[in-house]
């Protein structure tokens, strides 16, 4: 491999997305946040955690209303996935 390919190779072959979701997966995890914006059964909200916003679906087909406290379960495509506390 010509030191040009192992230079790309090694800067662009892991995306910038799974890098995320990696941090993503260490930091918040069965943190405690707050609902910012109404989640209703299968559909996006937004909630407030670590000082961050973030999207958010509910793990359980509830609603969670703004000012709700959840915890972040899991995590899914950049968006959390929350349960009510």
């Amino acid at each position: 491999m010509q030191p040009s390919q192992l230079i790309k190779h090694l800067f662009f072959s892991t995306p910038v997305r799974s890098l995320a979701e990696g941090a993503l997966q260490t930091h918040h995890l069965n943190h405690e946040g707050r609902v910012e914006e109404d989640i209703h059964p299968g559909t996006r909200g937004r909630i407030y955690v670590d000082g961050v916003f973030w999207p958010a679906k509910c793990a359980r087909p509830v609603f969670l209303m703004k000012g709700s406290r959840v915890r972040v379960c899991s995590y899914h495509n950049m968006e959390l996935v929350v349960e009510p506390i």
